[in-house]
């Protein structure tokens, strides 16, 4: 429960600085993107998921942490939710442990779909 103290604090951010948040992680994601792009193959799969995982996080700072649970686990969106979640796991596996790329941009593509399905 050690991670309690600062999802808290997010909740308690000023709109400016919850923006200024998700900007950054934004362009976290835009370098990390163009790393996957340099380092290729299953470099390509590995970014990926982090770039998913990202954008989750992004949500989190304009919504805040509970909220984004809440919405996440709700009726409406948890078949899409784990969807995204089992879509990462497998882009993971094609990539690291099948070694099969054609695979991992499959997965990728559906993980993407997924996320817009959510």
């Amino acid at each position: 429960m050690f991670l309690m103290g600062p999802f808290r604090q997010i909740r308690t951010m000023f709109a400016k600085t919850r923006i200024i948040a998700t900007l950054a992680v934004f362009l976290f994601m835009i370098l990390t993107l163009m790393a996957g792009l340099w380092w290729r193959k299953v470099g390509l799969a590995i970014i990926f998921c982090i770039l998913q995982f990202l954008a989750f996080t992004c949500t989190m700072f304009l919504m805040g942490p509970f909220r984004q649970i809440r919405t996440m686990f709700a009726k409406t969106r948890i078949i899409a939710t784990l969807a995204v979640f089992l879509f990462m796991i497998l882009t993971l596996m094609a990539g690291l442990w099948w070694r099969k790329v054609g695979l991992a941009i499959i997965f990728c593509i559906l993980q993407f779909l997924a996320f817009t399905w959510y």
